[in-house]
């Protein structure tokens, strides 16, 4: 199919590819910015376009026919500079709530919404043999976040890799796999354990054939656009996982895996949150801002491929010092809380799916990879189906999570889902998800959405 990519500007880059549909399509890109409160963003887009400019007059232009990104083999003394992005539209509907729930949180928490979750543009190639670059924002809600940006020298003898940047930190299975390739619309619940992404250094490897990987690092908080500052220490997390079972290219696998973070929060405190499994819904459970100056999380996973049926499962705990906090002549505060040191919250799931169409779930380097459909809609069949089920809960209710009694939330509770999921891969850059999720709040009520996803990966 001929793709062209159009902006206001009268920018135009022409290149070839195969597409999902097999038929021809012009695909037009238009961003508009207002005001400076997103002038980086702007820049960051025009960046992108006077680089396809320069595409389209001075290199060849190719297309990989599996992720739909965008090659240029030469550019700048750049080798291989890929250029591709994600496109992802959500709606959302509630089909049941209880009163219990409306009066807690109001009758506008419950009310149908669409958004773009994602909408992103990345940019990555080789500067040399052994020096590689990524950079990657997400435009959706209108501003230009950061997500993964980094420069990694890689083939290092008796070390592999060292990554330094904005990137992902080695903490669970769920916390790696890109939103491209997840089987579910979001993360489970566990996920609000998750440090994302943070400035940091990290080393990373593989061994006995890709079978056992590792990765640690050191990492700074920092905010939405990489932003941080002030004299907080650093957090250290780790991850090593192993693949004992490994046959007929992986449609037979067992992996298994365990992290550690070790962490000082930023400003002295703690707070952990969510909603259900819905990024259009209400935070449900709150814990509040909790003071330490040392927290310990763990998390263990396990994952199987039996052919055509996926399991996956993890389980996540987080220790929260609360023995700083505590000075030794606030004997009323002491007995209050019975002088507790550590306050506990729990979070796991698990899950298993089924590839209707007889495609299987791929593994690569310790991490969940995207399906590759055996037909493509329209084109020699209707694609790949998969149907999903995840059960998933989240425990914040420890009384001993706020310090002072009288300053405690009311919504540090616990939370478990239901999902229920099917996916339409149309080929192997677009899908369609829907997803149903069923909540149950302790102590308050249950409720119930309806959720569909329209994916595009280019």
């Amino acid at each position: 199919m001929d793709r062209t990519v159009t902006s206001d500007l009268g920018v135009s880059v022409d290149g070839t590819a195969t597409g999902d549909l097999g038929v021809s399509v012009d695909l037009m890109v238009t961003m508009c910015f207002g005001g400076g409160e997103i002038m980086f963003g702007r820049l960051v887009v025009v960046g992108v376009l006077a680089v396809a400019l320069c595409v389209s007059v001075a290199a060849p232009v190719s297309a990989d026919e599996g992720s739909g990104e965008i090659i240029v083999k030469r550019l700048f003394g750049i080798r291989d500079v890929t250029f591709g992005g994600r496109l992802f539209n959500d709606w959302m509907e509630w089909t049941s709530f209880d009163c219990e729930m409306e009066d807690a949180f109001g009758e506008d928490a419950f009310v149908g919404a669409t958004e773009f979750r994602s909408a992103r543009i990345h940019m990555k190639g080789d500067i040399h043999d052994h020096l590689r670059f990524f950079v990657d924002y997400d435009f959706a809600g209108g501003d230009a976040t950061l997500k993964d940006a980094y420069a990694e020298v890689h083939g290092i003898p008796a070390v592999g890799n060292v990554r330094v940047g904005h990137i992902r930190e080695p903490f669970t299975l769920e916390g790696l796999t890109s939103n491209k390739y997840v089987t579910f619309m979001e993360s489970a619940l566990p996920a609000a354990f998750n440090p994302w992404r943070n400035n940091g250094f990290m080393l990373h490897n593989t061994a006995i054939d890709g079978r056992m990987t590792w990765a640690a690092g050191a990492f700074r908080d920092v905010d939405k656009y990489g932003q941080g500052s002030g004299a907080d220490e650093m957090s250290y997390t780790a991850r090593l996982t192993g693949t004992p079972v490994w046959q007929d290219g992986g449609r037979t696998m067992i992996h298994v895996g365990g992290s550690v973070s070790l962490r000082h929060p930023d400003g002295g405190s703690v707070r952990y949150k969510a909603a259900p499994e819905n990024h259009m819904a209400p935070i449900l459970i709150d814990t509040g801002n909790t003071g330490t100056e040392s927290v310990t999380q763990l998390g263990v996973e396990v994952a199987a491929v039996m052919g055509s049926i996926y399991l996956q499962g993890e389980y996540v705990q987080v220790g929260v010092d609360l023995s700083p906090m505590v000075e030794p002549d606030s004997l009323d505060l002491r007995e209050a809380r019975d002088v507790a040191e550590e306050a506990a919250f729990t979070g796991y799931y698990v899950q298993a799916s089924w590839m209707l169409t007889g495609e299987h779930r791929p593994f690569k380097a310790g991490c969940v990879a995207g399906v590759k459909p055996a037909t493509t809609f329209m084109d020699d069949g209707w694609g790949a189906l998969e149907l999903a089920v995840r059960y998933s809960n989240l425990d914040l209710s420890d009384p001993e999570a706020c310090i002072d009694p009288e300053h405690g939330h009311d919504s540090a509770r616990q939370l478990t889902d239901m999902t229920i999921g099917l996916n339409w891969y149309m080929g192997a850059n677009s899908r369609v998800m829907l997803n149903y999720v069923m909540s149950d709040l302790e102590d308050v009520g249950t409720s119930a959405t309806f959720m569909t996803r329209f994916q595009i990966v280019f």
